[in-house]
């Protein structure tokens, strides 16, 4: 079987669909993020705010997840640099390269979006994971990521 994935903008029809894998996503992970939170996000991620850029991953014309990537500039590096902010396969599209090439595509991505390092989060426990991004050269830096609500309407 040919698992090579195409990466495809969503489009208005991609809409339920995406929105149903973010909510397995966050329930798989133990996120929690409101239908609200994701549905805003699916509206950033089909209109046009800049941000944010997201992409169906198709195996063989089937929904196998999506990848969304953030842009923001960082005093760090002296210039943009991006966010891997999710990356979900389906259950039956794991533990076939998919997500390697996926992590692949969204340097490139980020790249071409003018970003000079990519970051990413992954649980602590999600050792599987961690391996992975290892091995494409993700590296911890010994720090924490921290964050706090500073808008009345999050969640």
């Amino acid at each position: 079987m040919n698992t090579e994935p195409s990466f495809e903008s969503p489009v208005e029809n991609d809409r339920a669909i995406l929105t149903e894998m973010i909510v397995r996503y966050h329930e798989e992970d133990g996120n929690t993020a409101s239908l609200d939170a994701v549905n805003t996000a699916v509206d950033a991620i089909i209109g046009p705010e800049p941000l944010i850029h997201g992409w169906m991953i198709r195996v063989n014309g089937e929904n196998a997840g999506y990848l969304a990537v953030t842009v923001g500039y960082s005093i760090e590096t002296g210039g943009r640099d991006s966010f891997l902010d999710e990356l979900y396969l389906e259950p039956e599209f794991r533990a076939q390269g998919i997500g390697t090439k996926a992590m692949t595509f969204a340097a490139e991505a980020s790249r071409e979006l003018g970003a000079k390092r990519i970051c990413l989060e992954v649980e602590k426990d999600n050792t599987r994971a961690r391996d992975l991004y290892r091995r494409l050269g993700y590296e911890d830096h010994d720090r924490f990521l921290m964050s706090r609500w500073i808008s009345e309407d999050a969640d």
